[in-house]
């Protein structure tokens, strides 16, 4: 129900599409270390990341927690958005850790939609295992060697990972195309995608209404 929810590493190119946002605490974390690394022995940054880290951390883990009731897990949400606040707006001196913090003072409202709905997740990892393969592929081959291939590989992987996704094996997807427009060159291949499990749904919730009229 109501508006969809994107959830990034807060790479720009995904702010001009019109959905909420969720900014992915893992990448946070890495920020965090990255933040630590560069400061190295300066005590005030140690201690913001060795009290921040282990928030995100049970930020994270409590999402993964399906089998929690709703009423404990939006109080564990809660708490934790709380402690983590108190952290990210307390006063610091070193300009690298202010830099940070301003992270998540100015996207405040993009950090914990996972706090107001326990269906939105925290982090991307899911999406981030998903691609990995494709991006190691990438590597090997040392890429794409021209604009109009690597839009033509970023097509291809979208629609195969999208039939896979909806219960398509990809192999056997795209010869199944291949074969349609061998048959018939006219033929429609947008209409070869799987439908996706909530229009499935939806349809199911539709059709009696409609036979009933």
């Amino acid at each position: 129900e109501g508006q969809l929810t994107l959830i990034t590493d807060r790479f720009s190119g995904y702010s001009p599409v019109d959905v909420k946002h969720q900014f992915c605490f893992e990448h946070l974390k890495r920020d965090a270390n990255k933040l630590q690394q560069e400061s190295e022995g300066i005590e005030e940054v140690a201690n913001f990341v060795n009290a921040l880290k282990p928030l995100l951390k049970e930020s994270m883990h409590l999402c993964a927690n399906k089998t929690l009731p709703d009423k404990e897990y939006y109080r564990e949400a809660e708490r934790l958005k709380e402690e983590i606040r108190k952290l990210v707006y307390a006063e610091a001196n070193d300009r690298l850790l202010q830099d940070y913090q301003n992270i998540w003072r100015k996207n405040w409202d993009s950090l914990f939609r996972w706090v107001e709905d326990r269906r939105i997740c925290c982090e991307n990892n899911r999406a981030e295992r998903t691609i990995r393969p494709t991006v190691i592929s990438r590597k090997l081959s040392f890429g794409s060697q021209s604009e109009k291939g690597a839009n033509s590989r970023e097509i291809i992987m979208t629609v195969l990972h999208t039939a896979r996704i909806r219960g398509k094996e990809p192999n056997q997807f795209l010869v199944e195309i291949l074969n349609a427009v061998s048959r018939d060159p006219n033929y429609d291949v947008t209409t070869a995608m799987p439908p996706c499990k909530t229009d499935i749904e939806r349809k199911r919730k539709v059709l009696p209404q409609s036979s009933s009229a």
